[in-house]
């Protein structure tokens, strides 16, 4: 069985740390801004979190 990039989602805290890699491959990427910080980067998550409830 393989693995699509279509099934993977790449979570984290740092757009450019956790996402880049994700974003550069096309896979889906979740932003877990915590801290509610405003993306003053060219980086575009897919999905963007604020908490875990």
């Amino acid at each position: 069985m393989m693995i699509e990039i279509e099934d993977i989602l790449i979570i984290g805290d740092e757009l450019e740390k956790d996402a880049l890699g994700g974003i550069k491959n096309r896979i889906d990427t979740c932003y877990f801004n915590m801290n509610e910080i405003t993306n003053n980067t060219n980086l575009k998550q897919t999905y963007e979190i604020n908490n875990l409830i």
